[in-house]
């Protein structure tokens, strides 16, 4: 048998020095782990509390969602007189930018849970939906992606998979 294959009991000097130097090295990527860990779970609990307060700190995108939500808002208004438009428009824009942070793993859905219930009121309310479907036509005609507010729509399909599953 070589040398090499040899089991020695010997501790050298040289060989504990490896060990605490391997044992350092671990200590230290568990704590970088930790540390990652913990800034990355920082980072999005404030980019969940900076949306919450970008949407119900704003007192018209909220009275729009009321309108939504008690059935108070009508696609079909002539167009100069929609004047909750624009509103609708930021509403689902929001709801598009929630969605689009989902799909690129920066939020789950566990933590955009305190929206999702307002989330489904405002793109399941078959007013928005009419308005999606038009915004759809729109965007075919300039040469753009379908369907419109992709993002927004697969957050509600989310939602709705995720009740779902809860219930």
């Amino acid at each position: 048998m070589t040398d090499f294959l040899r089991w020695n009991s010997e501790f050298k000097a040289a060989d504990i020095i490896a060990l605490l130097g391997f044992i350092a090295t671990v200590v230290v990527v568990i704590y970088a782990g930790l540390q990652i860990r913990q800034s990355t779970r920082a980072t999005r609990t404030d980019t969940v509390l900076r949306l919450l307060d970008n949407y119900f700190g704003d007192e018209k995108l909220q009275s729009m969602y009321y309108k939504i939500d008690y059935k108070d808002y009508d696609h079909d208004m002539p167009f100069p007189t929609r004047k909750d438009e624009p509103y609708v428009d930021r509403l689902i824009y929001f709801f598009d930018t929630v969605g689009w942070l989902i799909r690129s793993g920066i939020l789950t859905m566990d933590e955009v849970g305190l929206i999702a219930y307002q989330a489904q009121r405002v793109l399941r309310n078959s007013d928005v939906q009419a308005y999606l479907h038009r915004l759809d036509g729109a965007h075919k005609s300039d040469g753009r992606p379908t369907p419109a507010h992709r993002d927004a729509r697969n957050l509600a399909q989310a939602i709705a998979r995720e009740r779902r599953l809860r219930s």
